[in-house]
């Protein structure tokens, strides 16, 4: 199988983890971005209890 252009991963870490060890290191891996926003969403509000009101409003920004 040849390596594709571009790996995108949701940012589970074994899954990161096998694409590192399946594709050779000029394969650019990426965090899928709607990935990458929800679970900056998520910290933001349970981790720091941020109340929803506020997290819409930083999210719209």
């Amino acid at each position: 199988m040849s390596a594709p252009g571009l790996v995108i991963v949701d940012g589970e870490e074994a899954i990161t983890d096998l694409a590192v060890e399946t594709f050779d290191e000029t394969t650019p891996i990426q965090r899928c971005l709607f990935h990458l926003e929800h679970q900056t969403r998520y910290m933001a509000r349970y981790l720091d209890r941020l109340d929803a009101a506020t997290a819409d409003e930083l999210q719209a920004r």
